[in-house]
C-alpha cells in the first residue's frame, strides 16, 4: 500500500526511506478546531449546580445524589481506574 510518509527508492535494493515529516501550521488547522474549548462549564454543569443547591435546601428529586460525571471522572460511577497504559 502507498504510505504518504515513506518514499520508495526505485534503484536497487529498492529500500523504503522515511520522508521528511510534514509540518502543520496554524493556517492548516480548521478554525473550529482552533476555537474549541475544553470547559467543565456550560449548561449541564450549571444545571447540576442548581440541582445540588436545591437538594441542600430540601427540594426532592427522583434521585438521592448527584454525580457530575461530565468532568472526566468515571470512578465516581464505580468504574475501576485504568491499571495499564493503552
Amino acid at each position: 500500500k502507498n504510505n504518504p510518509n515513506y518514499t520508495l527508492n526505485i534503484n536497487p535494493p529498492y529500500l523504503i526511506f522515511p520522508m521528511e515529516p510534514k509540518t502543520i501550521t496554524v493556517e492548516d488547522i480548521n478554525k473550529n478546531i482552533l476555537q474549541a474549548e475544553y470547559a467543565v462549564r456550560g449548561r449541564m454543569v450549571q444545571r447540576a449546580g442548581e440541582i445540588e443547591k436545591e437538594m441542600k435546601e430540601g427540594k426532592k428529586f427522583p434521585f438521592d445524589e448527584l454525580n457530575q460525571c461530565n468532568i472526566g471522572n468515571p470512578q465516581v460511577l464505580g468504574q475501576p481506574p485504568i491499571t495499564f497504559y493503552r
